[in-house]
């Protein structure tokens, strides 16, 4: 089942998502990268990321609170904890596609 706007921009301790570890607070954020470079790095050390779709915006200070979180080989990575209630999905647009998968070699 595809997710709607409103669950895209929101975390997997909150979807319940079967591998979240509810006791780790950074299940409870949304991953950030700065840069373009940044989630291009991601992308390419996490190749299911190239699935997704990136979206890029601007929050606010009332809209929650942003941290480094490096992590996994990702010196530039961030977490994104937004206020309870707060809807961000509309300060977004989409400016990185799924990346197609590429062809499997004739047999």
């Amino acid at each position: 089942m595809p997710l709607d706007e409103k669950e895209h921009f929101t975390s997997h301790a909150e979807l319940k998502r079967k591998n979240c570890n509810p006791k780790d607070c950074t299940h409870w954020g949304l991953s950030v990268w700065m840069t373009t470079e940044a989630v291009e790095h991601a992308r390419k050390i996490m190749p299911w990321l190239s699935a997704w779709c990136i979206a890029s915006g601007t929050l606010d200070v009332d809209d929650g609170v942003l941290m480094p979180t490096p992590n996994d080989g990702q010196p530039d990575h961030h977490t994104f904890w937004k206020y309870f209630g707060r809807e961000i999905a509309g300060k977004f647009k989409i400016v990185m596609k799924p990346v197609p998968p590429a062809p499997k070699p004739a047999p």
